[in-house]
């Protein structure tokens, strides 16, 4: 065989192995983004416990949402748990937010539950943050919970050194004083994939934050009170060099042990 016809057929072996590559390459990283969390099923419309009050899996868009940001909040259709989703497509100027028209009384107890993914750029990243919370204004401001997940890599550049390399996870009450309380940790090892995220906000006011059923954090202080109705607000940052940030299968429950125990597996834990 001739050199020229060769490398002819060497360089066409090499055209063939990169295409195969990338294939398999988009197709693992969609599926991530596209297909069920481990531990933790689908939301299945046979098995929904007695309390449903509200139910977003953005088949319908956004139209039961007010847009907060620049470019706006979009609904992914390619990807979600299953697909699908509402990226909020925030970037390194501007944080990204949905804030619903429905509002929901917690005063007797209530119980939320949401499937986040943040894409795992800790190290060169930066802008890729998940969270989601109730919220006393209209305008999404005067949040009396919330939970986020963020990234905060070398791209982070306002971040002090000693920050940066690592997710953050947040579970946060304004208490009966009126002071905003956090509860953070570093939790690397949840991006890039997708969790379910269970709030119970028990008649006593004492919190509970659960992640894949597991519970990471109980609040000490009780929640404060509120007069109105709470909107339910998603969103922050979503960059599109690091991200995605996207949230799925919305949930919100009246309060009852049985369906927490239904969406969680445990029983009422001790009083603090």
């Amino acid at each position: 065989m001739r050199e020229k016809d060769s490398l002819v057929i060497t360089a066409g072996v090499v055209i063939v192995l990169g295409i195969i590559t990338y294939i398999l390459m988009v197709s693992i990283t969609t599926g991530s983004l596209s297909s069920p969390g481990e531990g933790f099923p689908e939301h299945d419309a046979g098995a929904v416990p007695d309390g449903l009050l509200y139910a977003e899996d953005f088949d319908h868009g956004l139209s039961g949402w007010t847009l907060i940001g620049n470019p706006q909040p979009v609904i992914r259709e390619d990807l979600g748990n299953p697909p699908p989703c509402f990226d909020n497509r925030g970037d390194d100027l501007w944080d990204n937010f949905a804030i619903s028209t429905e509002t929901f009384d917690d005063s007797g107890g209530l119980i939320l539950v949401c499937d986040m993914y943040v894409n795992d750029s800790h190290l060169d990243g930066c802008w890729v943050d998940g969270l989601f919370r109730l919220a006393r204004n209209e305008s999404g401001g005067g949040a009396v919970m919330q939970v986020s997940y963020r990234v905060i890599g070398e791209a982070c550049w306002g971040n002090p050194p000693e920050e940066r390399g690592y997710a953050y996870r947040d579970f946060g009450i304004m208490n009966e004083s009126g002071k905003f309380r956090f509860n953070t940790t570093r939790a690397n090892e949840d991006l890039g994939k997708w969790h379910r995220y269970t709030v119970v906000i028990r008649p006593d006011r004492i919190v509970e934050f659960y992640v894949d059923s597991e519970l990471a954090y109980r609040t000490e202080e009780k929640i404060a009170p509120s007069d109105s109705g709470l909107y339910l607000v998603i969103g922050n940052r979503s960059h599109r060099d690091f991200g995605p940030a996207l949230i799925d299968s919305i949930r919100v429950y009246a309060y009852s042990e049985q369906t927490v125990e239904f969406l969680t597996g445990h029983q009422k834990g001790p009083d603090p």
